[in-house]
């Protein structure tokens, strides 16, 4: 019989969790695709791709407010998506 401490990055408890982060960032990554065209842009350009609100607004054509209302409905409709499939699976 071994006296070997297990890693915790392999234990049972810690496999869970990351598989739940994993399965949450893949159906929000699937979801991407529904909302309008605008809010998809918005979000995967702040969120993915990591452009400022400034940089988003220069890219799509529009004002800062415009491209963060755009970032924030979408990735709301995301959140809720998400949440709601999170429902269903448990």
């Amino acid at each position: 019989m071994s006296d070997a401490v297990p890693d915790p990055h392999t234990l049972p408890g810690r496999i869970r969790s990351d598989r739940a982060a994993a399965d949450q960032v893949a159906a929000m990554l699937d979801r991407l695709d529904q909302p309008p065209v605008e809010q998809r842009a918005a979000v995967r350009g702040h969120r993915i791709e990591g452009l400022t609100f400034e940089a988003l607004a220069r890219r799509e054509g529009c004002t800062k407010s415009t491209a963060k209302r755009w970032h924030d409905e979408g990735f709301e409709q995301l959140r809720a998506w998400v949440t709601a499939d999170a429902r269903h699976a448990a």
